[in-house]
């Protein structure tokens, strides 16, 4: 549409985006760029006006780092980009390191390196939406998201969020769609999740062509070579299993679509719902909370069996509850078995997630796990329609029955019910039953060695006993322990 109305005044030599947002800012220099749809990051750089202007997509899909001081003002897509100038020391921020250990990545404004920052995203101008149901919006966003003359694909775990994206691709006429999941080995099942399986069956009943990338303990041997090739640490297992897929779907695509969002946006995880309920019944579980808190203790979770799912849910839930709403919203996010930040004033419930997680997060690791293999991926419950769509619902709607039930209502309408009653599962890797293989043994010796650095960080009783804890089957320490391997293994390679 851009293009369109610049057309009467420039002759375009090509179908790219980066010409026609060249004419769009030569045109209009002081534009609204909360105005632009779509995904991106530029620096441009006026020599008529000697003016400058830098930008990233509203919802910061696309990164863009700065370091600006008396001397420079350097900009890059990468962190390495600014340290590969040379003009800027690398310098460890020990403070984003605690950050870290509680939510997984840095401060939003900051970085692992001191001096070096995240541009923030560009203010999203806001206009009145043209679909008022959440369906033609994203059908709409859908169409929008397949302009383009080279092959697609998706990434399809077989929940609500791929699914529906395949559900409504089909119904625009994409038939054998390539479609691209992880599958564990029988043997991890229980420690890794069933997205195969309903892969599968999505890929029948919606016609796509399923490509399965088997993943088993031995991808541990790769390990260090996915280190090497991040800027920084998101503890987050999706950013290392996005990073395989990304290679594997580039063989034969050069985009993807991606769910990524819709959690974020229509309440879908477990800390949304658990969260409205201690809101709601807040006197009744201030009588419990005693009982809550033993049961909590005594609930087994590290080893797999039946239950094991609702356990680590109570489990959690029992834990994180206190007499504070807000230290309660901050249990729910952190990495609960290390140590606790100190309680700040902060954004609470969906609000956070859209703000912060989503996009330092979810965003951040998908970019560049996909980039490293020049694989785009398109997130379309990210278009401005469906996100003003699902801001303007108050949370009490949102879960009115049950976690993001508006799309699992979509998904129904389009046949897909039995894809909106399987369990939540996140995108995940059985790290904690590779740790206690035999092909594991290198990585806990690497955390339980009074070397590693991150004893400089932490007592050393808190990633002793949470080894051991792990290791016995008395608790299941996977994400913790990812965090701290992660990270270990990243200060090892900054020195």
């Amino acid at each position: 549409s851009l293009k369109k109305r610049l057309e009467t005044k420039y002759a375009f030599q090509t179908t790219s985006d980066s010409e026609v947002l060249m004419y769009f800012l030569a045109d209009e220099p002081t534009a609204d760029l909360g105005l632009l749809e779509g995904i991106f990051a530029f620096v441009w750089y006026d020599t008529h006006t000697d003016t400058l202007r830098y930008a990233r997509d509203s919802f910061g899909i696309k990164p863009l780092y700065k370091y600006e001081d008396a001397r420079f003002l350097i900009l890059s897509s990468e962190i390495q980009g600014i340290l590969g100038s040379g003009l800027v020391g690398k310098c460890i921020d020990d403070s984003q390191i605690y950050h870290y250990l509680a939510y997984r990545y840095a401060e939003p404004t900051r970085t692992f390196f001191k001096g070096i920052e995240p541009v923030a995203p560009c203010p999203k101008t806001t206009l009145p939406t043209q679909n008022r149901e959440a369906l033609p919006a994203l059908a709409s966003a859908v169409v929008k998201q397949t302009v383009g003359d080279v092959p697609f694909g998706i990434f399809l775990s077989g929940g609500v969020d791929s699914t529906l994206l395949l559900a409504l691709l089909r119904e625009q006429g994409h038939t054998n769609l390539p479609a691209f999941t992880i599958v564990h080995p029988a043997k991890e099942a229980s420690f890794g999740t069933s997205d195969a399986h309903f892969a599968r069956l999505a890929s029948r009943q919606y016609g796509a062509k399923l490509h399965t990338l088997e993943i088993d303990s031995s991808a541990l041997e790769a390990l260090p070579a996915f280190i090497d090739r991040i800027d920084q640490p998101i503890a987050d297992g999706a950013y290392w299993l996005t990073e395989m897929l990304s290679a594997e779907a580039r063989k034969s695509v050069k985009f993807v679509f991606s769910g990524a969002g819709a959690d974020e946006l229509f309440s879908g995880y477990n800390r949304h719902k658990a969260y409205h309920f201690y809101k709601q019944c807040y006197g009744l579980l201030m009588l419990g909370y005693p009982f809550l808190k033993v049961l909590a203790k005594i609930l087994p979770t590290g080893f797999a069996h039946p239950y094991r799912q609702h356990f680590r849910l109570i489990k959690k839930f029992g834990q994180d509850i206190s007499l504070s709403s807000e230290k309660t919203w901050q249990n729910f996010i952190r990495l609960s078995a290390l140590p606790a930040p100190p309680v700040g004033k902060g954004i609470t419930s969906v609000l956070h997630d859209q703000q912060y997680y989503l996009q330092h997060d979810v965003l951040a690791l998908t970019d560049r796990a996909s980039m490293l293999h020049a694989l785009e991926v398109r997130v379309p419950y990210l278009d401005a329609e469906v996100v003003n769509y699902a801001q303007n619902l108050p949370l009490a709607y949102q879960l009115k029955h049950g976690k993001k039930w508006v799309l699992k209502k979509m998904l129904s309408d389009l046949g897909g019910k039995v894809y909106t009653t399987r369990r939540k599962e996140g995108f995940g890797v059985p790290i904690g039953a590779w740790l206690r293989a035999p092909v594991g043994k290198v990585y806990i010796d690497l955390l339980q060695n009074p070397q590693s650095i991150l004893y400089n960080y932490l007592p050393a009783r808190y990633i002793q006993t949470l080894v051991k804890q792990h290791l016995s089957y008395q608790t299941d320490a996977t994400a913790e322990l990812w965090a701290l391997l992660v990270l270990e293994m990243w200060l090892q390679r900054q020195t």
